[in-house]
């Protein structure tokens, strides 16, 4: 029997929700259990999207076959993506949004401001094509995965 080794990563808090007294939009929710209902019903759900992404921007999805701890793990990994990058590492990867409208690569806080005050987002955008733009370098525990070969998703 094959052992299913994971490596360690850093735990993501969430930050507690607002108090303030807020507006909250109405979104549409799609329920992806129809996508194997046939042809029909993921035409429903393209329209649905294509509606939801030219009302508001965003919308909700459920029954999308992912159990709360396979998400909670894929948020640990970016969290620990971004605490265990070094910042020099990070500013050398920094996507290069302003000078060639390009979003692949760190994008660090207080890029973008908003009534006068800079932001508190930090992220990596990846593109699908991973091969066009440098990746931060593995840390240790990758490295250590990949020779076990213990380790699948």
């Amino acid at each position: 029997m094959i052992s299913k080794t994971l490596p360690d990563v850093d735990h993501s808090i969430p930050v507690a929700p607002t108090r303030e007294k807020l507006e909250y939009a109405d979104l549409d929710t799609l329920d992806f259990s129809r996508y194997d209902d046939g042809p029909e019903a993921r035409k429903e759900l393209t329209a649905q999207a294509h509606q939801a992404m030219t009302t508001h921007g965003f919308f909700v999805v459920v029954n999308y076959g992912l159990t709360e701890d396979q998400i909670t793990r894929q948020v640990d990994i970016g969290h620990t993506i971004l605490k265990r990058t070094s910042q020099e590492e990070k500013d050398r990867l920094k996507a290069d949004i302003l000078g060639k409208g390009e979003y692949p690569g760190f994008k660090p806080r207080g890029h973008w401001k908003a009534g006068g005050k800079p932001d508190r987002i930090e992220n990596f955008n990846v593109n699908r094509n991973m091969s066009l733009h440098e990746q931060p370098a593995a840390p240790s525990w990758s490295r250590t995965v990949r020779k076990s070969k213990t380790w699948s998703t």
